[in-house]
């Protein structure tokens, strides 16, 4: 698994009709997101679907702007725009799109890619990529297909 360039992308079959995809992506997001990342064990995880709306954590003592939705396209696309902080590998900024695509009925090919632009190191960007793959190829996969969240390796 290597970053090509300064894009991020992988891609996961997921067993599941894109219309679950999308719900567990957008409206269940709270419920498949791992303590492990998340700013605080008491932060709640939003997605808020439309245009302008933010992919963020809430909680007591703060909260985290993951991105802003630019694009959206139910169900089969979404994309937001976000911020890498020098402490997470920046400073630079990250440009996410997911595709959902039908595969049959019931499974879906879930496409993932994040243009960054800015000072991240080849070593940000394979922990980026490792961090995408876990959560939306590891934890959102498992959520849908109800199956016990792997645990996190890196």
């Amino acid at each position: 698994m290597e970053p090509a360039n300064d894009n991020i992308e992988f891609s996961v079959e997921i067993e599941a009709s894109i219309k679950d995809v999308w719900y567990g992506l957008t409206r269940k997001i709270n419920k498949w997101w791992p303590e492990t990342y998340r700013i605080g064990l008491d932060a709640i995880l939003h997605f808020e679907a439309t245009i302008g709306g933010r992919l963020h954590e809430s909680s007591i003592n703060g909260g985290l702007l993951w991105g802003v939705v630019n694009t959206i396209q139910e169900p089969v696309m979404v994309q937001w725009a976000g911020a890498l902080f020098p402490e997470y590998g920046g400073p630079a900024f990250h440009f996410t799109t997911i595709k959902l695509k039908p595969n049959g009925e019931e499974k879906t090919e879930l496409s993932l890619s994040s243009a960054i632009l800015g000072d991240a190191s080849e070593g940000s960007k394979l922990e980026m990529l490792k961090g995408w793959s876990y959560l939306y190829g590891d934890c959102l996969k498992a959520y849908l297909e109800e199956r016990e969240e792997p645990p996190w390796d890196g």
